[in-house]
C-alpha cells in the first residue's frame, strides 16, 4: 500500500514546492511581487535564522524530538530501552558483498531540560546505531538499548528524546536529480501551457502556480539537487509511532526501581512555547507519556507517506498540515542560503602540484592530469593547529580512464595514512566512459571514496603527517595500455578530500553560570581549566573571550590568558565581565553572550555565559557623617544635624526615610531638610546632592540616667521599590551631664519636706539645717562607741618573706584597754587559696587584767606544697569572753628562692622486644628534688616525632615523684621515644 503511493507523492510533494516557492502561499506572508524573487530569499533567509538545525530541540526534517514532563522528583538511573519502530524501503534492504550498502542511521539522544530552559545530555545518554532490516517487511522494530543512565530530574522538569535518522544517499537521489533537470522541468512547462489553453480558472490558476514556482527556482538557483534530495526521502527509512500498530516507546526505572514507559505521541507539545521555542512558527516537539496509542492511524517522521491522503485537494493544502510543516522545514533546511559561519571542524585538502594537499581551493588554473599505477601517488597535507579527532573522511577524485569498451572494470584505491600509518582506506570501481568525457578528457562526475573503516576515537596530534595515498588495483586485460588518469589543481577538475573533525577532549573549561550585574558593575567568574591527553603533553592554552551578541557597552578581561598546564592538572581563570554603562536607563536592557574559549595545541573547549544588567543586582548603600557622641544637660534639648550620601552601587538616584530609637524613650524629633531623590554622591564632582536630617533631642529634669543609645535607622526608598530592602543604623552616644551632688541633695530634701507639709521657698533648707543637726548628735554618741574597745592588738613586723624550707615567727602583742578582766579567745585562720603553708599559734586563750598585755606567737612554715611564688595571708581574730565584738590583725609570709628540678628514672618499655602495631607499655618514675612543689604539670610521650599520649595535671610535691605507665602502639621494629615533661 505504502509502495503504491509513491509515484503519487513525487507529484503532490513537487507541487508543495511550488506552492511553497508562491508568494500566495500563505496569505499572512504575501509578496508585493509575485515575480520577487529577491522577497523569497529574504523570506527563506529570516525563517532559517529562526531555526537553529544544530540545536536538537530546535525544528529538522529528519529528527523527531518527544518531550517528557516528570510528575516528581526522581533519580533514573540504570539501562534505558527504546523499541521504536522504522520503515525499511527497498534500496536500505539491498545488500551485495559490502559493495552496495544503502542502509540510513540512527541517533538517539536524550536531554535533561531544566525548569530555565536548560538542555543537558544525560550521562550515557546518546548512542548511533545502524538501521539494518532483518526481514523484507516494510515496517520493522528496533530495540535499542542506552547502559548506565544517570539523571536526577526534579518536579515539572523534562526529558527530551531526540531521535534523528542519517539518511544515506540512493542512487535514485542523482537520477532525480538528472531527470529534473533535463525532462521534468520542460514537460511543467507543457503542462502548464496546456492548462493556460483550458477554459477552467482553477486550472488556470495552477497552470499560474506552475510558472512562478519555475520563474523562482530559476531565480533562486534551485534545481536537480535539491529535488534529488526531496526524492532520496522517499526511499529512505522513517519513524513510525503514536499508533497502536507502531507504539514506539522508551522504557526505564526511577529511585524505587518503578518501571516508567513512555510512548511517544503525534499531537504537539506545549513545551516549546512555554519554555523553549525560538519561533512559533513551525509546531515541532511532540508528548510523550505513559499514555499507549489507542489510534490505528500511522504516524511518521517524515511524514511523506503517512500523510499524503490529506493532500487529495487544494483546500487540506495548510500549514496545519504536518506535511506541508515538514515540507517548508526540509525546505529551509535544504535550499536555503547556508550560514556565514564556517564549520571549523571539516576541512576540505585539494589535490596540487609537488605532491601537497593544499586547503586553497584551485582557481581558473590549467589543469593537472597525473597517470596512475599501482604504486601509490601520494600527496601531503600541513599538520593541524592543534589534536583533532576525525569521525568521517570522503574524498572526490576526478579519475579517467580512457577506454569505452573494456572487458572487466577498473578498480582505484585511496588511503588515508597518518605518518605512514593507514588510517582509513576505500576501493572503488570506475564508471564506463562515456563519448562526451572522451571529448574532455575528463570524468562527468568524481569518484566518490567513502571511508568507514577507520577508528572514529584516534586522536591526530598536531604534529602528525597525514597523506593521501591514490593507485589503481587492477586494469582490464585488453585495456593494460591505456592509462589511468587523475585530474587535479583546477576548478573544473577540483579533486579533493573532505575530513570531518571533532575537537577532542583534552581541555575541558568548567561551568559558567549566567549573572547579573548592576549599571557599571562587574560579573566574576572563576574558571577551572583542565588538561588532559595520552602523552603527558605539558600545554600551553590561550584563553580568550568572544561576544556572541552584546546590548550596551561592556568590557571582558580575562586573568591569565595564557596557561602552561601539565596533563591531568586544573589551573584556574579569573573572567571579569564589566558593564561600563554611566547611569540608570540600561536597567533591563544592555545584556551580553560570550564565549570563553581555551585553545591549547592538544584540544579546544569553549563554554558561554549570559550578564545582564538588573536591578536584583544592584548593592543599595548610604553614608551618613555625624557625630557619634554628644554631651546634653538634663533638663535641656539639643539638636544634632547628620548629612547622608548617596552611595548606591548602579547610579541609582535614592531618597531616605529616618526612624529613631532611644534607650530610654528620650523624646526625639526628626526634620529632614529634603524628601527628593538625590543621585549617587561621586567624590570627584564639586556638584553633588545631600540629605540633612536634623534630629533633635530632649532630656529630661533631674534624671538619673548617664547616658543613652540613640539609634538613627535609615531606609533607602529605592530598594523598599526593588527589594531586598536595605536599613542601616547610626549609633549616637548620648552622654547627659545629670544633677551635681549639691543638685541632688537639694532635689531629695525639697521633695521630702513637700511630703512631711513643710511648704515655702526655704522649705528645703530648714530641712536640711534639722537633718544636719541630728547628724551632729549621732555622730557623737558613734565616736564614744568606737572609742569603747576590749582589746587591743599590736605586731610591729606583719610581712614576712623567707625561703622554702624556713619557719617565720610573728610577735603579736594582746593589751587590756577595758576596766574590768577579759579572758580572749584567740583563733588562726589562712584566707587565701593556698595549701603549701601549715599555721600554729602557742596560745589559744589568754587572761588579761586591765591595762595588762601579753605576747603570743604565730609560727608560719611551708609544707612540700608549697609552690614558687606561693604566699599566705594568716588573719589572727580575737573575741573577749561573753563578748560578740571581734578584732583582727592580719600577717603575710612569701615565698623567696624557690625552684623546681624534675627529673626522669626508671624508663622500662614492656614487651622490651615488639613489631609494628604491638601495643607497648612505657614505665618511669618523674621526680621532684626542687624545694617547692612543682604545681600542674603535663608530660608528653612522642614516638618518631609523633605525639602518641599525653597525662595533664600532674603534681609532684617537693622531694615526692609520680610512678607513670603510658600504652602506645609501635610505628615500626624502631621507635625514637621522647618524653617530654612541660
Amino acid at each position: 500500500m505504502l509502495l503504491k503511493k509513491k509515484p503519487r507523492t513525487w507529484i503532490i510533494t513537487l507541487f508543495l514546492l511550488f506552492i511553497l516557492l508562491s508568494p500566495n502561499f500563505n496569505d499572512n506572508v504575501r509578496a508585493e511581487d509575485p515575480s520577487d524573487s529577491e522577497y523569497i530569499k529574504g523570506l527563506i533567509n529570516i525563517l532559517r535564522s529562526m531555526i537553529d538545525f544544530n540545536d536538537d530541540l530546535n525544528p529538522h526534517p529528519f529528527r523527531y524530538v518527544g518531550i517528557w514532563q516528570s510528575y516528581r522528583t526522581m533519580n533514573i538511573e540504570g539501562d534505558m530501552e527504546f523499541e521504536l519502530y522504522f520503515s525499511a524501503p527497498i534500496l536500505t534492504q539491498i545488500q551485495l558483498l559490502g559493495l552496495i550498502n544503502y542502509q540510513d542511521s540512527l541517533k538517539i539522544d536524550v536531554y535533561h531540560v531544566n525548569s530555565d530552559g536548560v538542555k543537558t545530555l544525560i550521562e550515557n545518554g546518546n548512542k548511533t546505531i545502524k538501521l539494518v532490516p532483518e526481514t523484507q517487511e516494510y515496517i520493522q522494530k528496533y530495540i535499542v538499548k542506552l547502559e548506565n543512565v544517570n539523571v536526577i530530574i526534579n518536579k515539572n522538569e523534562y526529558l527530551a528524546f531526540v531521535i534523528e535518522i542519517k539518511q544515506s544517499e540512493k542512487p535514485v537521489e542523482s537520477f532525480a536529480a538528472n531527470r529534473f533537470d533535463t525532462q521534468v522541468v520542460s514537460r511543467l512547462e507543457k503542462i502548464a501551457n496546456i492548462l493556460r489553453k483550458i477554459d477552467d480558472p482553477n486550472l488556470q490558476e495552477i497552470a499560474t502556480y506552475i510558472d512562478i514556482g519555475l520563474e523562482n527556482l530559476s531565480n533562486l538557483g534551485i534545481g536537480g539537487k535539491e529535488f534529488g534530495a526531496l526524492v532520496n526521502v522517499l526511499f529512505s527509512s522513517a519513524f513510525y509511532y503514536g499508533s497502536v500498530d507502531y507504539p514506539s516507546s522508551v522504557k526505564f526505572y526511577n529511585d524505587d526501581s518503578k518501571e516508567i514507559k513512555v510512548y511517544f505521541q503525534s499531537e504537539y507539545s506545549d513545551f516549546q512555547y512555554e519554555l523553549y521555542s525560538t519561533t512559533e512558527l513551525f509546531p515541532f516537539e511532540k508528548k510523550a507519556n505513559e499514555t499507549k496509542p489507542t489510534t490505528s492511524t500511522a504516524h511518521a517522521w517524515p511524514p511523506i507517506l503517512t500523510e499524503i491522503d490529506e493532500l487529495k485537494s487544494l483546500e487540506n493544502i495548510s500549514l496545519d498540515s504536518e506535511i506541508v510543516n515538514w515540507l517548508v522545514i526540509w525546505a529551509l533546511y535544504t535550499i536555503g542560503e547556508p550560514t556565514e559561519e564556517v564549520d571549523t571542524n571539516k576541512v576540505t585538502y585539494y589535490l596540487a602540484e609537488n605532491g601537497k594537499l593544499t586547503t586553497d581551493k584551485p582557481g581558473e588554473t590549467s589543469t593537472i592530469n597525473k597517470e596512475l599505477s599501482e604504486q601509490p601517488s601520494t600527496w601531503t597535507a600541513t599538520a593541524f593547529e592543534r589534536n583533532k579527532i576525525l569521525t568521517n573522511v570522503t574524498a572526490y577524485l576526478n579519475i579517467y580512464y580512457s577506454k569505452v569498451l573494456t572487458l572487466g572494470k577498473v578498480k582505484i584505491n585511496a588511503t588515508l595514512k597518518k605518518n605512514g600509518k593507514i588510517i582509513a582506506t576505500d576501493e572503488k570501481d570506475l564508471d564506463r566512459t562515456n563519448i562526451f568525457e572522451l571529448i574532455q578528457k575528463g570524468p562527468d562526475v568524481p569518484t566518490k571514496f567513502t571511508f568507514d573503516n577507520f577508528d572514529t576515537s584516534e586522536e591526530i596530534w598536531y604534529t602528525d603527517n597525514l597523506s593521501l595515498e591514490v593507485s589503481y588495483v587492477n586494469k582490464p586485460i585488453l585495456g593494460s595500455l591505456r592509462p589511468v588518469k587523475i585530474n587535479y589543481g583546477s576548478d573544473t577538475y577540483p579533486s579533493n578530500i573532505i575530513l570531518t573533525l571533532k575537537e577532542t577532549d583534552n581541555i575541558k573549561i568548567g561551568d559558567l553560570k549566567d549573572k547579573e550585574v548592576y549599571s557599571g558593575g562587574s560579573a566574576h567568574y572563576i574558571v577551572n581549566v583542565t588538561s588532559k591527553n595520552s602523552k603527558n603533553y605539558k600545554d600551553t592554552v590561550k584563553i580568550s573571550a568572544e561576544v556572541k551578541e552584546k546590548i550596551g557597552n561592556w568590557d571582558i578581561k580575562v586573568i591569565p590568558n595564557e596557561l602552561e598546564i601539565d596533563s591531568g592538572t586544573v589551573e584556574k581563570v579569573h573572567i571579569y565581565v564589566n558593564s561600563t554603562a554611566l547611569n540608570d536607563t540600561v536597567y533591563d536592557v544592555d545584556k551580553i553572550h560570550f564565549f570563553i574559549n581555551a585553545t591549547g595545541k592538544t584540544g579546544f573547549d569553549t563554554n558561554t555565559s549570559y550578564v545582564s544588567v538588573s536591578r536584583d543586582a544592584v548593592e543599595y548603600g548610604f553614608e551618613v557623617i555625624g557625630p557619634e557622641e554628644i554631651e546634653i544637660k538634663h533638663g535641656s534639648t539639643k539638636t544634632i544635624a547628620i548629612v547622608i550620601r548617596n552611595r548606591n552601587k548602579g547610579y541609582i538616584p535614592d531618597k531616605y526615610s529616618i526612624n529613631t530609637e532611644s534607650e530610654h524613650n528620650f523624646n526625639i524629633i526628626v526634620n529632614l531638610s529634603s524628601d527628593e531623590e538625590i543621585p549617587v554622591y561621586n567624590n570627584n564632582s564639586d556638584e553633588n546632592k545631600v540629605i540633612t536630617a536634623n534630629i533633635t533631642v530632649e532630656v529630661p529634669w533631674y534624671t538619673n540616667i548617664e547616658s543613652d543609645e540613640l539609634i538613627i535607622k535609615i531606609l533607602s526608598s529605592q530598594s523598599d521599590r526593588y527589594p531586598p530592602i536595605f536599613e542601616k543604623s547610626f549609633k549616637v552616644t548620648v552622654k547627659v551631664i545629670t544633677p551635681n551632688i549639691l543638685e541632688r541633695v537639694y532635689r531629695l530634701f525639697e521633695s521630702a519636706a513637700a511630703k512631711i507639709g513643710l511648704t515655702g521657698k526655704y522649705a528645703g533648707w530648714i530641712l536640711i539645717a534639722v537633718l544636719l543637726l541630728l547628724l551632729i548628735i549621732i555622730s557623737i554618741i558613734i565616736i564614744y562607741l568606737k572609742k569603747r574597745g576590749f582589746v587591743e592588738i599590736i605586731c610591729l613586723e606583719r610581712i614576712k618573706e623567707i625561703v622554702p624550707d624556713e619557719t617565720t615567727k610573728f610577735e603579736i602583742t594582746i593589751k587590756n584597754p577595758y576596766k574590768s578582766n577579759l579572758t580572749y579567745n584567740i583563733q588562726s585562720k589562712i584566707e587565701n587559696d593556698t595549701q603549701g603553708f601549715d599555721i600554729s599559734v602557742d596560745k589559744i586563750e589568754l587572761a588579761l587584767q586591765p591595762g595588762e598585755e601579753k605576747v603570743i606567737n604565730l609560727l608560719v612554715k611551708p609544707n612540700d606544697n608549697v609552690k614558687k611564688d606561693d604566699w599566705c595571708e594568716v588573719k589572727i581574730i580575737i573575741r573577749p569572753s561573753n563578748k560578740t565584738k571581734t578584732t583582727e590583725i592580719s600577717t603575710v609570709t612569701t615565698i623567696k628562692n624557690g625552684k623546681t628540678d624534675i627529673r626522669l628514672s626508671g624508663v622500662i618499655h614492656w614487651p622490651k622486644i615488639f613489631k609494628k602495631d604491638d601495643r607497648v607499655e612505657t614505665s618511669f618514675k618523674v621526680w621532684n628534688h626542687g624545694n617547692v612543689s612543682t604545681g600542674k604539670i603535663n608530660i608528653l610521650f612522642f614516638v618518631n616525632g609523633k605525639e602518641k599520649n599525653k597525662i595533664e595535671d600532674v603534681i609532684i610535691p617537693r622531694g615526692g615523684y609520680a610512678d607513670i605507665e603510658i600504652p602506645w602502639i609501635a610505628d615500626s621494629v624502631k621507635n625514637e621515644v621522647y618524653i617530654v615533661v612541660d
